[in-house]
């Protein structure tokens, strides 16, 4: 069984890619697949962070005698690495479970600082050698996906595991910054390998609904998603319910459409079963309220329900006065109506404090 190996990156720092790697990866993890994310960002090391508090926040992430990503490409243990390459000890790489998903973290402490002093590193060299030997010590045929999540911008390392990778995702937002810079990356990579497939998604979109509405259209990368802004993503990420609140939201759905999307589009056998309901009947409509929580697109939803029904029944009759003396029941369903619009106007209301 060979892996497929999978790049994400993004044009700037920001943009949900490394959430992007970690929800997709646990995705596939629940769904029966064998993964392995490696962070190779040893500066923001976002990745490695999420396996930090999941340790209870434990300086020291792996253990003494294993070896993380920045020890190999930077050889901050090169006679460690050199004593036990091809010996019988077991592979020395400091792999650590996470959830559903297995992480390679990018420093041995969440504390660590990078020791770059040598003016003559040769990072082309240096970085080809270091990912060799990262992939020769990951277990054979042990994982169906690798995912390797690399810094924001372009550099050396990034267009190393653009041409070892199976394929890219660029994640980006919808701004016209993000998109620029999006759209220097790809141009960068492809220059280099043309034959790579990258794959473009807009995370917390919120004012493009259609990708014609992007003047930056690649002949070589593929827009394969966009997933909308959502406010209960953002309110909950770093808190300790964030992935049992990320699961209900439509983010955690949106991304696993887009994934059924690269499989197809790259015959890979591993399509994500992933069931939601949304709270306010389609998805569409969801996606556009995303800049309101999800209670409170239940209040927007209830709102309007009741304000339907209330009125409807209210002033479908003549006597104004029958309505308020005479039928108690009309008069309930204009007390209703007035409740429902209340609802509908204090969710209002909040969503334009928030947006100011």
């Amino acid at each position: 069984m060979n892996s497929t190996v999978i790049n994400i990156v993004s044009g700037k720092g920001g943009t949900g890619k490394t959430l992007f790697s970690a929800i997709l990866a646990d995705l596939l993890g629940n769904n029966g697949s064998n993964v392995l994310v490696i962070d190779l960002d040893v500066y923001v090391r976002g990745l490695t962070s999420l396996l930090y508090f999941h340790k209870g926040e434990a300086i020291n992430l792996i253990e003494k005698g294993e070896l993380s990503t920045c020890d190999i490409l930077y050889q901050n243990k090169p006679s460690h690495y050199n004593d036990l390459i091809g010996t019988n000890q077991p592979y020395p790489l400091g792999i650590k479970r996470y959830r559903s998903f297995d992480i390679l973290p990018s420093v041995d402490r969440i504390d660590e600082l990078v020791d770059l002093d040598d003016p003559y590193l040769d990072e082309n060299k240096y970085f080809s050698i270091g990912l060799e030997k990262i992939f020769n010590l990951i277990p054979k045929n042990h994982y169906d996906f690798i995912f390797l999540d690399c810094r924001a911008g372009y550099d050396i390392l990034v267009s190393k595991i653009h041409s070892i990778a199976d394929f890219t995702i660029c994640i980006q937002e919808d701004d016209f910054i993000s998109d620029i810079t999006a759209r220097n990356l790809i141009k960068q990579l492809d220059r280099e390998n043309s034959k790579k497939p990258i794959f473009r998604v807009i995370n917390k979109a919120r004012n493009i609904h259609d990708f014609k509405q992007l003047n930056s259209q690649l002949e070589y990368s593929t827009f394969i998603g966009r997933i909308p802004f959502d406010m209960d993503v953002l309110n909950s990420f770093g808190e300790k319910t964030f992935w049992d609140d990320i699961s209900k939201s439509l983010y955690k759905a949106v991304v696993s459409e887009i994934w059924n999307n690269i499989a197809s589009k790259m015959k890979l056998h591993s399509k994500i079963e992933f069931y939601r309901y949304s709270p306010v009947i389609n998805q569409k409509l969801e996606s556009k309220l995303g800049i309101l929580a999800l209670y409170e697109r239940l209040l927007l939803m209830i709102g309007i329900l009741l304000a339907t029904m209330g009125f409807g029944f209210s002033f479908f009759k003549d006597d104004i006065l029958h309505k308020f003396y005479k039928s108690p029941e009309q008069f309930w369903g204009m007390v209703i109506g007035f409740f429902g619009l209340f609802m509908m106007l204090n969710v209002y209301f909040r969503k334009n404090k928030k947006s100011s």
